[in-house]
């Protein structure tokens, strides 16, 4: 029998720690490393190491030299102990009982591989996301985000929602509309088949309500091209004869 030092209990000859307290119960026996029969400290895996072999080997990997499980080493100065409990909130060593916290790291959060939005939602059953801005479907293995094959996507027109797209020098014309550098949504086959696809007459004449002149109230309204400065947009208004760069465009 093996006495504790420290509650004086006896334990059977084969225990490693105390079945009272917990404390560890050094004896002498063969290192599984260096195969001298030295006093062994326990590991939180259970098996036995001596100190030396243990030291040196927690420098180079944080594991059991035997079964390659995780081990932890008491921060505590003065304490060698190998035998710390780890938690989600916490680290503690079962022998002096000192406590480390750990400060939980932050859910990187989600977003679209589209359009880079975060209102996405998440379908358990499919085990996929949906976008609620561009409506695409994907999916995230391994932390890389894939595009769903299962459910196939389609990009369409804002204006007019035709998918016949032409992409030329990173610029985007709908040639169904005729306009450019529109907005592009993603969405799915099924969702593309319930759309009514607009004419260009009608993407013109919403596009006209969307422009209204500050003086006469108008909406007929022509956008026109700026030699002069192609980043400044100029406005002709047809009701007033008036030429401007500053209009209200109802949302």
């Amino acid at each position: 029998m093996i006495e504790c030092f420290e509650c004086k209990k006896k334990n059977p000859e084969e225990s490693n720690f105390c079945l009272r307290c917990g404390i560890s119960l050094n004896k002498k026996s063969k290192c599984p490393i260096c195969l001298e029969n030295k006093e062994n400290i326990i590991l939180m895996c259970g098996h036995l190491v001596c100190q030396s072999c243990i030291d040196c080997t927690f420098e180079i990997k944080n594991e059991c030299p035997i079964c390659r499980a995780e081990i932890f080493k008491c921060p505590k100065s003065g304490c060698t102990s190998y035998r710390v409990l780890n938690t989600e909130l916490k680290r503690e060593c079962l022998d002096c009982g000192h406590i480390t916290k750990i400060i939980p790291k932050k859910q990187k959060k989600i977003t679209c591989i589209d359009c880079k939005s975060g209102r996405i939602l998440y379908n358990n059953d499919l085990n996929n996301w949906s976008c609620l801005d561009c409506f695409c479907i994907f999916k995230i293995n391994n932390n890389l985000a894939s595009f769903d094959s299962t459910a196939s996507t389609t990009k369409i027109c804002s204006l007019c929602c035709s998918n016949d797209i032409e992409y030329e020098d990173n610029k985007v014309k709908c040639l169904n509309c005729e306009q450019k550098n529109i907005k592009l949504k993603h969405i799915t086959l099924e969702e593309y088949s319930h759309l009514k696809i607009k004419s260009k007459t009608e993407v013109l004449k919403k596009m006209e309500k969307m422009f209204e002149c500050l003086q006469c109230k108008s909406n007929k309204i022509c956008k026109l091209v700026n030699l002069n400065d192609p980043i400044e947009e100029l406005y002709f208004c047809k009701s007033c004869n008036t030429t401007s760069n500053k209009i209200k465009i109802n949302t």
